[in-house]
């Protein structure tokens, strides 16, 4: 029930965003904070309440993580904005994934690099990915840099 609320509303949000981005250009910057929100929500923290298996929470995992840098890549306009909003769901989701596999006391430094290595990972690839778009945006990309840039 929960989930499909939060898709409706995402939805919503949304189209309200498509219809706004016309006047108001700034309003483009929500757009992938959003879905990072929504993809941490539906893919990884949905059914989270009772116990899960391993394999379940990494296919989960896996596929969620996935589907954020591919969001990440596709619809980045503002980076800080981004990693701001994904070290908190990032830090939820290592937090409940410890919880449901019972080794937050065992291994909680290992939780610490894991987040520290997937918050570098984000924030370098959207910084890099808004610097080249940029770049290409003002004609300032070398025409080897933009074939290499979309192998």
């Amino acid at each position: 029930m929960i989930v499909e609320i939060v898709s409706w509303a995402t939805l919503v949000i949304l189209c309200f965003l498509n219809f706004t981005i016309r006047r108001a250009v700034w309003t483009q910057k929500l757009v992938c904070p959003l879905l990072t929100i929504y993809l941490f929500f539906l893919l990884i923290e949905s059914d989270g309440t009772e116990k899960e298996s391993v394999a379940v929470l990494w296919a989960k995992s896996s596929i969620g993580t996935a589907a954020i840098y591919y969001v990440l890549v596709m619809f980045n306009e503002a980076w800080v904005v981004n990693v701001a909003i994904f070290i908190p769901c990032i830090a939820i989701s290592l937090y409940r994934t410890a919880m449901s596999i019972e080794i937050f006391e065992m291994d909680f430094h290992w939780l610490v690099l894991i987040g520290l290595f997937q918050l570098f990972t984000y924030t370098s690839i959207a910084y890099k990915t808004e610097r080249l778009s940029k770049m290409s945006f003002l004609g300032r990309e070398s025409s080897e840099k933009s074939f290499t840039r979309w192998l």
